[in-house]
């Protein structure tokens, strides 16, 4: 069973139901099989919650062991949903499955604080599913009720309104509170909350955050006496946060106190296995009769040498045109502009070369007969300057 302890996905070879061994430690014994019971359905693995002497020998309440069941069947079914098996994305899920346990089950329940205090920021482009990660860490917390959950995204509010979302406001606190308004962050306290787009925060709540994070609590405003909440911070950029540091639009210090861990979500062109996973995925999710179904999959096998420039967000919204008989949505990153660093003479001579490779299958539709004439080089040689 020592499989069942650490790995996000063991294999579901266990035991066909709950049988402890003799001799071998209890406390190891009623994680793995709980975890086994979780991931497989086999409520026969269960350990029994009627026996009384079992719960009484081991270390943690029978409440804390099925919190910690259910969390780790929440987080199965949250990690399922990052499709793909390429190394780069198994890695990210054990990292996320780090997150949320730690590094072997047997310690999880004694880490509980330590982890509930240990923030996470998930970088990457977009579309790569960061909040998709985000949901596999904010499902997992392990609570004996369902998980409370909060999120926002600063990119998508107005400053003026970023503060109030997130802290509330008492009326008369500014032109417009006409009530008393609960913010995200207490409707989320015991839980986990979702800062989307972090990089896009303005300063001066950058500062209130930060006392917020160190001191469990927070002003709404227009309000004289605090709020305390316990929340988990997960957040979320495709921005270079040191290169925002560097520049001073955002705080260092609370760089350092979201960054507990960083998981880094590598784009869909560094695991081109992982396409035909995902886009069988979308069709299924679709619900499509079957010769649509080959439709969508020759379309996929079609564009395996197509880097993705938008990631899985791109792959969907082509997809779905690919079925409708609709002409592929243009992409900024290609096509309608050049890059910064080329413009500015900035960029290596290699990436340069990668993005002229790309904009010239796009224009040419993704033929790469067309666009091998074009670049005046021959097909295998534009196949693997493409792939490199």
């Amino acid at each position: 069973m020592m499989q069942w302890l650490s790995a996000p996905f063991p294999i579901p070879h266990a035991a066909p139901r709950w049988k402890p061994s003799r001799g071998k430690d209890l406390h190891h014994q009623v994680i793995a099989f709980g975890h086994a019971a979780a991931v497989t359905g086999n409520t026969k693995l269960m350990p029994p919650k009627g026996d009384a002497k079992l719960w009484s020998q081991l270390p943690f309440p029978k409440q804390s062991y099925r919190a910690l069941f259910d969390a780790l069947k929440r987080s199965y079914y949250a990690l399922s949903a990052i499709k793909g098996s390429s190394p780069a994305i198994r890695a990210v899920k054990v990292e996320l499955w780090n997150a949320c346990f730690g590094e072997t089950l047997e310690a999880t329940l004694a880490l509980q604080k330590v982890i509930r205090d240990h923030d996470v920021l998930i970088l990457g482009e977009t579309g790569t599913g960061k909040d998709l990660a985000a949901n596999a860490i904010s499902v997992s917390a392990i609570t004996s009720t369902k998980p409370a959950h909060g999120t926002i995204n600063a990119a998508a509010l107005p400053e003026l309104l970023v503060e109030s979302e997130l802290f509330g406001h008492r009326k008369g606190a500014f032109t417009g509170a006409l009530d008393n308004r609960k913010g995200r962050l207490i409707k989320a306290d015991g839980g986990t909350f979702f800062l989307d787009e972090i990089g896009d925060l303005p300063l001066s709540t950058q500062v209130k955050l930060l006392r917020t994070i160190e001191n469990d609590e927070f002003f709404p405003l227009g309000a004289d006496t605090p709020q305390k909440c316990e929340i988990r911070f997960v957040s979320a950029t495709h921005k270079s946060m040191e290169a925002l540091v560097e520049s001073g639009k955002f705080r260092r210090d609370l760089f350092e106190r979201i960054a507990g861990q960083i998981i880094w979500l590598p784009p869909l062109r560094e695991r081109p296995g992982d396409i035909m996973a995902i886009g069988r995925a979308l069709l299924a999710e679709w619900s499509l009769p079957e010769p649509l179904v080959e439709k969508g999959e020759s379309w996929l096998k079609s564009h395996r040498d197509y880097r993705w420039p938008g990631n899985v967000r791109e792959l969907q919204n082509r997809l779905r045109s690919a079925l409708l008989g609709l002409p592929a949505p243009s992409s900024p990153a290609i096509g309608h502009q050049v890059p910064t660093g080329i413009a500015q003479g900035r960029m290596p001579l290699q990436e340069v070369e990668k993005w002229y490779f790309q904009h010239v299958m796009e224009k040419m539709n993704n033929n790469i007969t067309k666009a091998a004439i074009v670049l005046g080089i021959d097909r295998s040689t534009l196949r693997r300057r493409l792939k490199s």
